[in-house]
């Protein structure tokens, strides 16, 4: 994959990542000479004064995506994606928007869906989804907004980060959420943090970007729901839009781009679950796993044919936050979330064999 990505709402950037972004969108960013598009002179959708999240219904007539039953009882909320790219030339900002939103345009021209919205039925409580078909060619204008707020932030300075490992502390929602998110009528929290359950009657995006720039960096923030879209599409999306702006030069032809593009249908393979599950298929039964012969013979660790069953597990942040505090002050260290979240999990592997006696426990 080009990208390892964060993990639900850990903002935590490990080397692994860092050496990732720089092998990608950063060097595409920095050997680019960036071409002009059709759009480039659209005024900015990021200004803070244009009540923008209706933008998707107003694009173009609109399609219903089937959600799934897996779709439907997915925990509903925003997962976000933070890529942070060292960009010394600022003067290249304009360059950079540009392209970006052309590569974003292009990718959601095969996923008209990530250009969608939702909605919470009152009647029923479960979600419909609609997206905009055909798409605008400058549908990246829409989906990527700029916010030049934090350009002289000395907290945001990228050098900065680095140098402390890119804390979560530096990186509040408050200064990474996408401006067309912040506030908005369909949501509880004001910068999409909580379960986005109901609606309000308001539709909400499936999707938004946010590119601020920060002294010598960039932040690429991507907020996307987790109702319609997993890790898998996401890490795909990052991928093709890196290639797209990678391949960008003086003399590419946008138009004959995008008219080679072969749009999904998303709600295809979303019936198709839904069918199997429905009419669930007999399990099939495995020969026991071979061993080698020199290897003494390992004895089944279940009955057969196995039964699969599928648990969400809510964990309120309040006790997460309480059991991070006790780690910290063992430790006396900082102790991020995700660590926070693993130990637990880790420590209740051993006590499920009734190997060690329970030690950490959420309040």
């Amino acid at each position: 994959m080009t990208f390892t990505w964060l993990l639900a709402s850990t903002l935590a950037v490990t080397e692994a990542q860092k050496s990732h972004t720089k092998g990608t969108l950063r060097n595409a960013l920095d050997r680019q000479q960036f071409s002009h598009f059709p759009y480039q002179d659209r005024k900015d959708p990021s200004d803070p004064n244009i009540s923008n999240y209706t933008h998707t219904q107003n694009m173009a007539s609109t399609k219903k995506l089937h959600l799934s039953i897996l779709n439907q009882t997915t925990y509903r909320r925003y997962i976000r994606d933070l890529i942070i790219l060292p960009f010394p030339d600022i003067s290249r900002s304009d360059d950079a928007l540009r392209a970006l939103r052309a590569g974003l345009s292009l990718r959601f021209f095969t996923i008209h869906i990530l250009a969608g919205s939702l909605i919470t039925n009152p009647a029923m409580s479960f979600l419909e989804a609609t997206y905009p078909d055909p798409l605008p060619f400058n549908v990246g204008d829409i989906m990527l907004v700029s916010n030049d707020a934090y350009a002289a932030d000395p907290e945001l300075d990228y050098h900065a980060m680095e140098k402390e490992g890119f804390p979560p502390s530096r990186l509040p929602s408050r200064k990474v959420c996408p401006l067309s998110l912040q506030k908005h009528p369909g949501l509880s929290d004001s910068y999409a943090k909580a379960c986005t359950d109901p609606t309000h009657g308001v539709p909400i995006p499936i999707l938004r970007a946010q590119a601020p720039f920060v002294p010598r960096g960039l932040i690429l923030s991507v907020y996307w729901h987790h109702s319609v879209v997993d890790g898998a599409a996401i890490d795909l999306l990052f991928e093709k839009w890196s290639s797209y702006v990678k391949d960008f030069k003086d003399d590419f032809d946008f138009d004959s781009a995008a008219s080679k593009i072969v749009q999904v249908d998303s709600s295809a393979h979303r019936l198709a679950l839904d069918a199997f599950m429905s009419d669930p298929q007999p399990v099939p039964s495995y020969e026991p796993l071979a061993v080698q012969p020199d290897k003494h013979p390992r004895p089944v660790v279940r009955s057969e044919p196995y039964k699969s069953v599928a648990k969400i597990v809510f964990l309120p942040a309040a006790s997460i936050a309480a059991l991070k505090a006790e780690l910290e002050a063992l430790a006396a260290t900082r102790i991020s979330t995700f660590v926070t979240l693993t130990s637990l999990m880790w420590e209740n592997v051993p006590r499920s064999k009734l190997l060690v006696p329970r030690r950490l426990r959420l309040a």
